[in-house]
């Protein structure tokens, strides 16, 4: 009877050992390091999209801007890569599921005024549009990356942002899901900038960024 215990127990032992190790909660090294240069990229595509129809001036006071023209993408450094609309939604889709890039893609700078648009094969973008782009990176940390499942991932991110109004920090966080689809990690569910979170959430709505 013991031994029969014994053997039962340590089957049970055996089991919840193969079930820990298959649970998903341990990410390799490779995938770590895979992940977070993904996040990296996906977070710097993502600001393309983010900002405010608006000027912004040294004293915080901002003015909403509904005339402003169209200017090529090509003056700016970190347009290099994408020239067209075809170049920029395939520059959005290696990082982004479908939703996530439709999303994007669709983004306005103000009702009726699409944020980018194309004309004679030139990619141009709204030019009264206050992007996060200048200063959002700077502030970020990639706190943890865990393993849910096979190919689903958390990537928990923080950032703190000096309040310009005064000395305190806001400190911001968030956890984004990373699956792998077809052999290629990608950001699902909703992507939300960490700025943007802050300027809603933290700083009362209050301009925090200059222009990008």
């Amino acid at each position: 009877m013991k031994i029969k215990f014994l053997s039962t127990l340590m089957l049970a032992v055996l089991m919840l050992s193969l079930f820990a190790s298959c649970s998903g909660d341990k990410t390799s090294d490779e995938e770590d390091t895979a992940i977070r240069a993904a996040f990296d990229e996906a977070y710097t595509v993502a600001t393309l999209f983010s900002g405010y129809a608006a000027n912004v001036y040294a004293d915080g006071s901002i003015e909403v801007e509904y005339d402003s023209e169209y200017s090529p993408t090509l003056q700016y450094d970190r347009f290099s890569l994408c020239s067209t609309m075809s170049e920029l939604s395939e520059m959005v889709e290696l990082y982004f599921s479908d939703e996530i890039g439709e999303t994007l893609m669709a983004t306005e700078a103000r009702p009726g005024a699409p944020l980018y648009l194309e004309k004679d094969g030139v990619l141009y973008r709204f030019g009264g549009f206050v992007s996060l782009y200048a200063v959002d990176t700077e502030y970020i940390e990639i706190v943890s990356v865990t393993k849910e499942s096979d190919d689903k991932f958390t990537v928990s991110v923080k950032a703190e942002y000096p309040d310009f109004y005064g000395e305190e920090l806001a400190t911001v966080t968030h956890d984004y899901t990373c699956e792998k689809i077809d052999g290629v990690y990608k950001f699902t569910g909703e992507f939300p900038l960490l700025a943007d979170i802050a300027i809603d959430e933290m700083l009362d709505d209050r301009m925090l960024l200059p222009l990008g």
